[in-house]
């Protein structure tokens, strides 16, 4: 398992309109539902008091959004928006609802209904290029913030990908061993 000198505090964002009708988001966004602001306040809440040093977000609305309403209760500001926190580009199915995805592309989706993040889409990311851009960026991140306790407010796909790397999980199985809620917090 890997490790950092310091705490890195991985947050999802809170639930959003696009999480709520189940249409895939990825760099497309949506903002937060009175849920998602409740969730917002909830995670404040419960990383107060953590000595969180830095507070750092994705460039998405839905993730800015969110880091705001944490920052307002911990009292940390947002040090800077970075966009190589996004989520995954997802191509040409990015804000398609997951009904239609599970319809024009079976093979994409586990027994248990969950969209298999692994498989490369047509005009999307692919897979070991986001999991290369999101490791690159917290690794240097914390080195950036050598000593400091250090959160990211970011995305699922953001989070499946910092578990894999800190779990050794093999990326055509992170699906199957992890799949984070709305407002997840996860701490390495």
């Amino acid at each position: 398992m890997r490790s950092f000198g310091k705490k890195l505090f991985l947050l999802r964002h809170g639930e959003t309109e696009f999480n709520k009708t189940h249409i895939l988001q990825g760099q497309v966004d949506s903002p937060l539902t009175e849920l998602g602001i409740k969730q917002a306040n909830e995670a404040g809440e419960k990383v107060k008091g953590l000595g969180i040093d830095v507070m750092v977000a994705s460039d998405m609305k839905r993730t800015v959004k969110t880091a705001e309403i944490v920052s307002g209760i911990i009292g940390i500001p947002v040090t800077r928006t970075d966009s190589a926190f996004r989520e995954r580009d997802f191509g040409k199915i990015d804000g398609a609802p997951l009904s239609d995805i599970r319809n024009k592309y079976p093979e994409f989706i586990l027994e248990n209904g969950l969209f298999i993040l692994e498989h490369d889409v047509d005009g999307a990311e692919p897979i070991k290029e986001f999991y290369n851009r999101v490791t690159y960026a917290v690794e240097n991140l914390m080195k950036e913030f050598e000593g400091k306790n250090v959160m990211v407010v970011t995305h699922k796909g953001v989070l499946n990908m910092m578990y894999a790397y800190i779990n050794d999980v093999p990326l055509d199985k992170i699906r199957t061993v992890y799949n984070p809620d709305n407002c997840a917090i996860e701490n390495y």
